[in-house]
């Protein structure tokens, strides 16, 4: 009798039937990806949303009229938008002027809004000041100098530093009153030099200013040792 050997051999891998493993790997990846992308979005509407609530400036509405905004708002026509102010009629308390931005604030925008001792209207800052430039505070000598928005104390000329003897003359430059401009300004009973750079008097400057056999040392004539 004889017997014929069956092969076990199951064939070569359906190549159809692993399609659907396939399918449904890339189905996962790509709602992977698109969760990825709708995370991504809502964050970045969020961050939008905080930025506005941060700055005071409450999220836009498209209108036609201010029937279409929501609470106090109006509608800026221009661009079709819902913003809180129009101009400062619209604001009030605490934040009563409307800047460009549309948003009330505190502060400025000239000088009708301000009064008193800060009657000017620093526009850069929307602050009321004292003083916007050194005209500002002229009449008022000696405190002629405007600096951070307040007059001080301060001099153009020689004359508006007569009320401090002990620094008669005026520097230019930094309109302060000082020791001295010059040599002329080292009066009797103060060494006779003027240092510029600090506007001091002193014995000396540079060794021609000392006698024979002395040299200027820091602004002291000194004997020359042998």
């Amino acid at each position: 009798m004889t017997y014929r050997r069956i092969s076990r051999d199951s064939g070569p891998a359906d190549p159809i039937g692993s399609a659907p493993k396939k399918s449904r790997v890339g189905l996962i990846v790509g709602l992977i990806i698109a969760a990825i992308v709708l995370i991504i979005i809502l964050v970045i509407v969020i961050l939008i949303v905080r930025n506005r609530s941060i700055n005071n400036v409450p999220p836009t509405t498209a209108c036609a009229s201010d029937t279409d905004c929501m609470g106090t708002q109006k509608c800026k026509t221009l661009t079709a938008t819902c913003v809180s102010c129009l101009d400062n009629g619209d604001c009030g308390g605490s934040t009563p002027i409307c800047n460009t931005l549309n948003t009330c604030i505190a502060g400025c925008l000239d000088n009708t809004d301000c009064g008193g001792a800060t009657p000017l209207c620093n526009v850069l800052t929307n602050t009321c000041v004292s003083c916007l430039t050194n005209p500002d505070c002229i009449g008022e000598a000696p405190d002629i100098i405007c600096q951070d928005g307040n007059c001080v104390y301060g001099c153009f000329v020689d004359a508006n530093c007569s009320t401090t003897p002990e620094t008669p003359a005026c520097a230019i430059l930094s309109n302060k009153c000082v020791e001295c401009t010059d040599n002329t300004d080292c009066l009797e009973g103060l060494p006779p030099k003027c240092k510029i750079t600090t506007n001091v008097c002193v014995d000396c400057v540079a060794n021609i200013d000392c006698s024979e056999g002395e040299v200027c040392i820091n602004n002291v004539c000194q004997l020359i040792v042998v």
